[in-house]
């Protein structure tokens, strides 16, 4: 998964404000029933067929699964940050798996210093990486790098930007356009205060080219502004590439803005003020597999800080002409202000996903031109999670992996899944059991899907593995769980 903290285990996504793509618009993500109680609507519970798993690396070492994706003709690629066995900096590898192949090829360091955050985006048959480093070691990003794969290899790793002076770079996001053109965006800013000013800057890769020099795309409002969250990045249907992020303006009250980019064009508009209101939500990006209409979600907070307020969802289908349709809705049960990552599908239904204060997974749904949010659902249903991650196929299918806790130490992967207009099932996913589990998922054409983990405190200690799905049958769904 894109977009997560550096801890091991599941990373989830942080939001507040998102944006969300997709294609003619794809089915992504459905809703069950639940209260602020506990009492929920329980998916179906079902097992869900996995292939035996494969190897893709060999000897052990402490590794963190950071990315996975599916290229246009079936290539998978996976990304992690690997740790010599002697101390030293995380180093980023990256292994690369052919259409029809079952064995992975062998890894490819891509950077050697501290590698801190990392993006990974399909490019046709191809992909590109991004990441922050800090050549010096230590806790601070002061470069942003990237290297591409086309035709089977991977480019050498170029520096895209270089932090200032004092400054430092954190928390970029990445998309491709359906041309092959690549945008980067993130914050540059002096790390030592949160309240720290903050900028917006971004950069662009032609299909076959060098990357831009960066520019700034944001604007200071203060001697206050910081910048909350990652800068997100999505393509809508007519390649109009836009950028959402989230400033603060002073210690309560903080403000939504986007920027576009026409298709074809050099130039950036001026920053759009979406909304302004109490809280400090950072912007996340929830894109479906290709480009298409777009979806800006953010909850207002409040003044007693609590973390209540309204849901905001804001839609269209031509962002260079702005957001004509916004609606404002009661927050759902248990939402509360925390980090929460919508999903878009083809119906125009807006989709949450969430953790509670119980640390179990939660999501529910806003069909087109609805004012409510459906009851909330839970997916979960041990004490608690780890994190999770979600990827929706070309064809509909919805897949959620995450870790659960269910007897110490002990951890399993769990998957609920989402056919195309049917209904979610859960179940353990039983190749991949152990202590210190950390995985990716995505789905793929044919209701498939491929998942990569490793996992801590066994014989194959940071062993990577990957296991592909079967096609998910349509299941009718029961209700009980509370």
């Amino acid at each position: 998964m894109s977009h997560h903290s550096t801890a091991g285990g599941l990373r989830t996504l942080a939001s507040g404000l998102a944006l969300a793509a997709v294609a003619a618009a794809v089915p992504l993500l459905a809703a069950g029933t639940a209260t602020a109680h506990a009492r929920t609507t329980a998916a179906v519970t079902v097992p869900q067929a996995w292939a035996e798993p494969a190897k893709v690396t060999t000897r052990t070492a402490v590794r963190d699964v950071r990315e996975l994706v599916l290229t246009a003709d079936g290539t998978a690629v996976a990304l992690w940050t690997q740790r010599p066995a002697a101390a030293g900096a995380d180093a980023l590898y990256a292994a690369v798996r052919r259409p029809g192949a079952t064995a992975w090829g062998a890894p490819r360091r891509l950077g050697a210093a501290q590698i801190h955050e990392v993006k990974l985006v399909a490019v046709g048959a191809g992909a590109t990486a991004l990441w922050t480093d800090a050549p010096g070691g230590g806790y601070t990003a002061t470069r942003l790098v990237s290297a591409s794969l086309a035709g089977g290899s991977w480019s050498a790793a170029v520096p895209v930007a270089t932090a200032r002076a004092g400054h430092k770079l954190s928390r970029p996001g990445l998309a491709a356009a359906a041309d092959g053109t690549v945008t980067a965006a993130w914050g540059d800013g002096r790390p030592e205060s949160y309240a720290a000013p903050k900028e917006v800057r971004t950069a662009t890769r032609p299909a076959s080219g060098r990357w831009s020099a960066a520019v700034t795309v944001s604007r200071p409002v203060n001697s206050y502004t910081g910048l909350y969250g990652t800068a997100q990045v999505a393509v809508d249907r007519r390649g109009t590439t836009v950028i959402a992020y989230t400033q603060a303006d002073s210690e309560e009250s903080s403000r939504v803005l986007t920027v576009t980019r026409r298709a074809g064009s050099r130039t950036w508009s001026a920053p759009a003020l979406r909304f302004r209101g109490y809280g400090r939500a950072p912007a996340v990006l929830a894109e479906g597999p290709a480009a298409g209409s777009l979806a800006l979600v953010w909850q207002d907070g409040s003044p007693d800080h609590m973390g209540h307020g309204p849901v905001h969802v804001a839609t269209t289908a031509d962002a260079a002409a702005g957001w004509p349709v916004v609606r404002r809705t009661a927050e759902p049960e248990g939402l509360a202000g925390r980090p929460a990552r919508p999903q878009l599908d083809r119906a125009g239904t807006v989709t949450l996903l969430w953790t509670d204060g119980q640390s179990r997974l939660l999501t529910a749904a806003l069909p087109r031109a609805a004012d409510r949010w459906s009851p909330v659902e839970a997916l979960s249903s041990g004490p608690s999670i780890a994190g999770y991650d979600v990827s929706t196929g070309p064809d509909g299918t919805a897949r959620v992996l995450w870790t659960e806790r269910r007897t110490f130490p002990a951890q399993e992967l769990v998957q609920a899944v989402r056919p195309a207009g049917g209904r979610w099932t859960v179940a353990p996913m039983r190749a991949a059991a152990g202590p210190g589990l950390d995985a990716e998922v995505v789905a793929g054409p044919g209701g498939r899907a491929l998942a990569v983990w490793s996992r801590q405190d066994t014989p194959d200690a940071g062993t990577l593995w990957a296991a592909g799905s079967v096609p998910v049958p349509a299941v009718a769904g029961r209700t009980g769980r509370s």
